[in-house]
């Protein structure tokens, strides 16, 4: 290219050898808008420019057109590496620049861009203005040649005239208020004005939106009347947020359906965004809990069979076994701050998707304002064991138009501790032995709880509580409960539980369950037999001497021996009434303290009947006695015989005692009668 140019510059100086001036072209730039250049306010479109350049004179000299300039003209008279640069206007241009390219002067360039008005933009002649920047050549005489140079940098401007005209039907969203929330329905405001120069006759503005999110069917559209030019009007939708959607906004549109001035139904739409947000209207603190695990055990109970002839079935005893889970009721304290609008008839609810814990109260929060916060407590009761869980609390409340809300679920832990209330830390008992009824008192660990009912309970059967319930005002007291053990336990450790029942800081009439060991010790106060000895003849008073040890290993306090015998024998004193009757009639004999291993002798006299034969007859013996702790017991019979024996020949005896006095007496009266 550059050869011919060359070419060309050189035969132009063969033929002008007096000129030697650079040779340029002044290029003026113009602009216009392909179409109409209507724009309303508010459009945002995109629109084409026709951009044009012409040479309208030349620097120091001008090129003379013949058969030899005619090639070189082109590039003389282009504008090359054009660039448009838009100002900053109420008419604003989408690029900061816009490259052209060359553009040669006589030659039109669509040029496409995307214009976006001010919607406050006042009616009548715009112009958007252009800043150009752009290069061109030109030929500079060097020595008796010409070459070609470019010049670069050059500026110009140019403008672009508008016409700005409000639509005959349009409307725009002035402002949006929402207090949309995941989990929960809010309520959706949008400021609508008539931005049109005619009015909207009948309109009514509908909301759709796009899943997530779910217009109220009831609460979609509204009906907004006559709307005349420059008319303002606020409409209310409701949308539900369903949970878990992310915070952002989420599109939705605003539909204008209406009638123009010729009655003919007309529809315009408006993109809006609706945006999520994660705080919700509440904040929850955990202020206090109590939960302790439930316990599970298995209960012995005695069941008496009676009998039934029918069956030939003899009355039995039968022992039968129940499964019982003992639930604890504990207490979640949360403070429930309002960060959004003021709210009434509030309340809150507490859930767990887990089924062994359950809330039974619903706590009522009544009218907060913004800020304010309110404590509740809800009451939980529990069959689950030790760990953390899960649930969540919801406000439902009426919100400023009256309609029922609720807020997003707000999730809480709970804590289920393995520690009771009031956690036994010393057992002490006395006299708890088999066939015994002792006593057990217990000690706690430091504990908040107060106000404490606690009830005994025992799952075997074999040990049973004869005083089952005890009052302590703090852990700082002592509960004694009375234990009855059966002849039928065995001896060593049992299990038992404590159902306490308190009130704390923050609830009352919690509920939680301790268990804890006691030693079931031999019988304590176990009596050996040493000896039985009698003297019992029919028809007369003999003794009856017992001999006892404390083969235990308790000391009594005044102890009786008590003797039971039945007819023909009888305790001297007692009367014959009760063995006419053939009742057991006792005989007491009282022998103190008795130390273990110490021997202890009880008489009794006992009548024999005149009647009775001789040979072997049943009694027993019991020992009646108190305790340590003042408290009588007891102890089991102990069968013994008694040997009736014949009488003596008392007669015989005196008979033979007179002849043999009498043998004296005649033997000496012999011996005296010698003598003389």
């Amino acid at each position: 290219m550059r050869a011919p140019l060359l070419a060309t510059a050189v035969a132009f100086l063969l033929i002008y050898p007096a000129v030697a001036q650079e040779i340029s072209a002044s290029i003026d730039f113009h602009a216009s808008v392909a179409g109409s250049n209507v724009l309303h306010p508010g459009d945002k479109k995109a629109i084409t420019i026709v951009l044009s350049c012409e040479v309208v004179g030349w620097l120091d000299n001008p090129l003379p057109i013949n058969e030899n300039t005619s090639n070189i003209l082109p590039m003389l008279t282009t504008a090359k590496s054009v660039i448009l640069e838009p100002r900053n206007s109420q008419i604003e241009v989408e690029s900061e620049s816009i490259l052209v390219g060359d553009v040669p002067c006589g030659r039109a360039i669509p040029v496409s861009v995307v214009v976006s008005v001010d919607k406050d933009i006042y009616e009548g002649k715009r112009a958007l203005y252009f800043d150009i920047t752009y290069s061109k050549a030109k030929m500079v005489p060097v020595g008796n040649n010409y070459t070609i140079n470019f010049e670069t940098g050059l500026e110009t401007s140019v403008d672009v005239e508008f016409e700005v005209k409000k639509k005959d039907y349009d409307f725009d969203v002035i402002s949006i208020t929402s207090d949309l929330v995941a989990g929960r329905e809010g309520v959706l405001k949008v400021k609508l004005e008539n931005t049109g120069e005619k009015a909207l006759e009948d309109a009514i503005f509908i909301l759709n939106a796009t899943p997530p999110l779910m217009v109220e069917p009831k609460a979609m559209s509204v009906y907004a009347g006559n709307l005349d030019a420059g008319e303002s009007f606020e409409a209310m939708f409701k949308v539900y947020v369903p949970e878990g959607v992310f915070q952002q906004s989420y599109p939705a549109e605003v539909v204008a359906v209406f009638r123009t001035s010729s009655g003919m139904p007309y529809k315009l739409s408006k993109p809006i965004g609706l945006k999520i947000e994660g705080a919700g209207y509440f904040e929850v603190e955990k202020i206090g809990e109590f939960l302790s695990p439930a316990k599970t055990l298995r209960v012995e109970q005695s069941v008496q069979i009676p009998s039934i002839p029918l069956l030939q079935q003899q009355s039995s005893e039968q022992k039968m076994s129940n499964v019982v889970t003992i639930p604890s009721r504990g207490y979640l304290a949360l403070r429930i701050t309002n960060t959004g609008d003021e709210i009434r008839d509030a309340f809150a609810v507490l859930s767990f998707d887990n089924p062994l814990l359950k809330s039974t109260s619903t706590p009522y929060l009544g009218e907060v304002k913004r800020g304010e916060s309110r404590d509740v407590v809800f009451y939980i009761t529990s069959s689950a064991p030790p760990g953390s869980y899960l649930g969540y609390v919801v406000v439902k409340y009426r919100d400023e138009y009256g309609d029922e809300a609720f807020g997003p679920k707000i999730y809480v832990s709970v804590n289920v501790s393995p520690a009771p209330a009031l956690k036994v830390s010393k057992v002490e008992t006395s006299n708890l032995g088999i066939g015994l009824v002792g006593e057990v008192k217990l000690s706690f660990a430091q504990s908040d709880a107060r106000n404490v009912k606690l009830y005994l309970l025992s799952p075997d059967s074999t040990v049973s509580p004869v005083t089952s319930s005890s009052y302590v005002e703090s852990s700082g007291d002592t509960a004694t409960f009375r234990v009855k053990v059966s002849n039928d336990a065995v001896a060593g450790n049992h299990l038992l539980y404590l159902v306490e029942t308190f009130d704390d800081d923050f609830a009352s009439d919690l509920v939680s369950v301790e268990e804890f060991p006691i030693y079931v010790a031999p019988k304590l106060a176990a009596f050996q037999l040493v000896s039985v000895r009698s003297d019992l003849n029919p028809d007369s008073t003999g003794d009856v001497v017992v001999e006892l040890k404390n083969a235990g290993n308790a000391e009594i306090y005044n102890a009786v021996v008590m003797l039971e015998v039945s007819p023909p024998l009888s305790i001297a004193g007692t009367g014959t009434f009760g063995g006419m009757l053939g009742e057991s009639q006792p005989g007491e004999y009282f022998v103190g303290t008795v130390k273990p291993g110490d021997v202890v002798t009880a008489r009794f006299r006992v009548d024999v009947d005149k009647d009775a034969g001789e040979g072997s007859y049943p009694a027993s013996i019991k020992v009646k006695y108190y305790d340590e702790s003042n408290y009588e017991h007891t102890s089991n019979s102990i069968v013994v015989s008694l040997e009736v024996k014949p009488s003596p020949p008392y007669i015989l005896y005196a008979a033979i005692c007179i002849a043999a006095i009498g043998f004296i007496i005649a033997a000496a009266f012999v011996r005296k009668r010698r003598k003389q």
